[in-house]
């Protein structure tokens, strides 16, 4: 055995710990470079994925159906017509799911949580154990298990109930015993098919009357991955600002938001003008509802039918995302409020972007009163001035209302709610907003039947009539009294 040296022994492990630090730093380095590069494949391959779909639903749209060219003038006159009929097909979706999802809504109603969940555990679902989130394996050689027959005999049970011989108010008890005498009685499982039916019926309708395939949707992607890229280095610049002025640095954090909020905006334009045509067919998609909604009758029919379609949509996600489960009770109540808000805000939108004049005189107190001198009455003078502020007036009122109903669609639907898209979603909506308000307005002051105008001609109406009738009876004192708003001595 060789002579054991301390020294070289302790001198060999210096060195050994010695490269180890000099491989760590490396392979550190290696490790890093590697998941980032592994990183921006899954990017590219995801980017291959999408443009891969959107070239298979280019080639299906009526433009890519007839071989013409996207950007063409017979291209993007056949595209701005499948968007009109998308436009119309999307209204007549939304209210023929109405009756449905009305319908499912209701049935659900009696449906308690204890029933669905039931319900899932008993139709070949995953059994998630009562108030628990742990999964009950069952032996299939063991027979019914006592869940199984607790489940089953709270499925039979009357339609509502949770426990046998449940006291009930007289009218109710007296229609289950008439029901049950019939053979007509609805039971727990008969309600919850009652719902799923009802939900598979709306899914129909909105299958036989989606048409979006028909769009060729290469400018509006064009336009939306602009608005993307656009709206990151802004967005940074906004959180960077509000993490300064939560350190202390008040200046640099407010123009750095000053900075990217005008960024963001700018934006918007920058991408609207690269993508007009985009922009167009935004527009012309919206046109119908909004024909429609210049009527408060069918504001009503279209804005409550596309909130009742979203709540049906938000049910059917849920069931898509939980192997066929309905929603909780608490659950579905939120559902219920998102989609009745999302009526709310797009009754604003619309009356924004149809007659923000109204809706802004409908406000009272000093603050309505000073915006409106300071926007509308500065710039009233001028048709090019009323234009202007009617167009600014409804692309700040849609940008704010499609900002919150794609936060709340994506809310209802279960899908992330980003800010990013809300952004976009307000982007799109702003230029439909400001697109359309111009228009309507510039066809008003043309056809001289602006609010302002019609009023003026009523005042001198009622002021001949009156001037008439003074002559008419020889009693023209008004007209000769200068302290009277009539005085008029020639």
């Amino acid at each position: 055995m060789a002579d054991f040296n301390a020294q070289d022994y302790f001198a060999r492990l210096a060195q050994d710990a010695a490269n180890q630090e000099q491989v760590t730093p490396l392979q550190d380095k290696y490790i890093a470079v590697k998941d980032a590069v592994s990183k921006k494949k899954e990017q590219l391959d995801a980017l291959a994925i999408t443009q891969q779909k959107q070239q298979e639903l280019a080639k299906a749209s009526w433009v890519g159906k007839w071989d013409l060219d996207p950007n063409g003038l017979i291209g993007e006159t056949v595209n701005l017509g499948a968007n009109v009929v998308d436009a119309f097909a999307n209204l007549e979706s939304n209210i023929g799911t109405t009756i449905h999802t009305t319908r499912a809504a209701i049935a659900d109603q009696r449906v308690p949580d204890e029933v669905k969940a039931a319900w899932q555990r008993q139709n070949g679902k995953p059994a998630i154990a009562p108030d628990t989130t742990q999964t009950i394996v069952t032996n299939p050689f063991a027979g019914e298990s006592e869940q199984d027959k607790a489940d089953k005999a709270l499925l039979s049970l009357p339609a509502g109930d949770t426990k046998p011989n449940q006291l009930h108010s007289v009218e109710r008890q007296w229609a289950i015993n008439e029901d049950r005498k019939n053979g007509t009685l609805k039971t727990n499982a008969d309600q919850i098919r009652l719902v799923n039916d009802a939900l598979d019926d709306a899914k129909a309708v909105r299958n036989a009357w989606d048409t979006s395939s028909i769009i060729h949707r290469g400018n509006q992607n064009q336009f939306d991955q602009d608005l993307r890229d656009g709206y990151k280095p802004e967005a940074k610049k906004i959180s960077d600002g509000w993490d300064k002025l939560s350190n202390g640095n008040k200046l640099s954090g407010a123009q750095d938001i000053a900075s990217g909020l005008t960024g963001l905006f700018t934006n918007i334009g920058s991408a609207a003008i690269n993508n007009k045509a985009a922009v167009l067919e935004y527009i012309t998609n919206n046109v119908p509802q909004l024909a429609l909604a210049a009527n408060p009758v069918g504001m009503g029919v279209t804005n409550i039918s596309y909130a009742v379609d979203e709540f049906g949509k938000g049910m059917q996600a849920y069931r898509d995302a939980n192997g066929g489960a309905l929603p909780n009770q608490e659950e579905t109540r939120k559902m219920a409020a998102w989609a009745a808000s999302l009526a709310v805000a797009e009754t604003l939108g619309d009356k924004l972007t149809l007659g923000a004049g109204k809706v802004a005189s409908s406000i009272p107190g000093d603050l309505a009163e000073t915006a409106r001198k300071t926007l509308r009455d500065a710039l009233k003078a001028t048709a090019p001035g009323r234009i202007a502020a009617h167009a600014a007036e409804g692309a700040i009122g849609e940008f704010a209302t499609e900002a919150y109903q794609t936060a709340v669609e994506n809310q209802i639907e279960g899908k992330a709610v980003t800010a990013e898209d809300a952004y976009v979603g307000g982007a799109i909506g702003a230029l439909v907003g400001g697109g359309i308000g111009s228009s309507v307005r510039t066809a008003s002051e043309v056809t001289k039947s602006t609010p302002e105008q019609v009023e003026k001609r009523v005042k001198e109406q009622t002021d001949s009539e009156a001037l008439q009738a003074s002559i008419k009876s020889g009693d023209v004192s008004a007209y000769l009294d200068p302290k009277n708003a009539s005085y008029a001595p020639e």
